[in-house]
């Protein structure tokens, strides 16, 4: 079993099989520790002959994904990988991992937790083949032929307006400025939690918002201005803060994860409403600016890299009105000789 190193406050992993120990240091979880043990004991129970098998090519892969990725994604590569390979109960050479293999596994998966699911799973193992294949170790990847899975379609949950009032009356100060800086900046819980007043101009009235969200977890900042009440609330804080953090912890520290998250359940729980988080927030103010704005400016205060992912996100968020296809009656009467009328018989015979 795992422990930790009182010391370093890292996770510890260690393993005995038939007398031979392995150990490895550097977790950041419990968790974490204990999947590597779980692979590390199966890699130690194979035959010599079969050293270099599946098991073995997973753990580079995920060496590999834990030097580059947030804690969360290793976790759920490990846990994808893993199920994979105890669904396959052996450890054959990777290369003679089929299709067959994958779709049974596959198949599985969506019988038990739906088509979302097995498509985020045929998209992981497909990435760690490609990954394979990239360093010669494989010279085709066996998903490539893997259609996916029928999923229901994605609503996002978009609260109503007074329900954010709702909260904002049952909240602290502290937490009503945090509910209204996630408002007016459309940040995420980690980006709000991130946040400090050295990220600020307030000359400028600007913010520079960091987020990990980005492919590899690397820290990037996006500037976007500030509208009058984001200005107000920061402005304020400020004159009355001697911590770096707009929102701290009572030490004058930054707010834990822990902390944060249970902010929201609380409020919505006091409010009576029915349960949303920081994102929901997000959500509500994106559906009306996508009303008001064009696409470009979204995609700015939204600060994602590509337009398209704007475009998926408020598909899942506005419902489009047809209505305006009715325009067509108009043009009919102003522009006769470009509009194909229907409104006379056609002659059948």
């Amino acid at each position: 079993m795992p422990y930790q190193d009182k010391i370093k406050k890292e996770w510890v992993g260690q393993v005995r099989v038939h007398g031979a120990k392995r150990k490895k240091t550097g977790f950041q979880t419990k968790s974490a520790a204990m999947e590597w043990e779980w692979l590390a004991k199966k890699e130690m129970m194979m035959p010599p002959q079969i050293a270099s098998n599946s098991s073995n090519a997973a753990l580079d892969y995920l060496e590999y994904c834990k030097r580059r990725y947030k804690p969360n994604t290793y976790r759920q590569k490990t846990f994808i990988l893993t199920q994979l390979l105890t669904h396959i109960d052996a450890d054959p050479p990777i290369e003679e991992i089929t299709q067959t293999m994958i779709e049974s596994y596959l198949d599985t998966r969506f019988a038990k937790d739906g088509g979302k699911s097995a498509n985020r799973d045929l998209r992981e193992i497909s990435t760690f083949f490609n990954w394979l294949i990239q360093r010669d170790r494989l010279p085709t990847n066996p998903c490539k032929a893997i259609e996916r899975y029928k999923e229901p379609q994605f609503t996002r949950y978009v609260p109503p307006a007074e329900d954010i009032r709702a909260i904002i009356e049952a909240a602290t100060p502290e937490e009503a400025d945090m509910v209204r800086v996630a408002y007016h900046s459309l940040a995420r819980s980690g980006e709000i939690r991130n946040m400090k007043y050295s990220h600020c101009d307030l000359g400028a009235r600007t913010i520079t918002i960091y987020t990990q969200k980005r492919k590899g977890g690397s820290m990037e900042g996006d500037t976007i201005s500030m509208n009058n009440s984001l200005h107000e609330i920061i402005s304020r804080r400020h004159r009355a803060s001697e911590s770096e953090w707009i929102f701290p912890n009572q030490d004058g520290d930054q707010l834990s994860r822990n902390t944060i998250s249970k902010v929201m359940p609380r409020l919505c729980r006091v409010a009576g409403v029915k349960p949303f988080g920081f994102h929901s927030i997000r959500h509500h103010v994106a559906s009306l600016l996508a009303t008001r704005l064009p696409l470009v400016e979204i995609q700015k205060l939204l600060r994602h890299k590509r337009a398209t992912t704007t475009d998926i996100y408020l598909r899942s968020l506005v419902k489009v009105d047809t209505k305006g296809v009715h325009v067509l009656d108009d043009l009919e009467k102003q522009m006769p000789d470009n509009v194909v009328p229907f409104d006379r018989v056609v002659n059948s015979g």
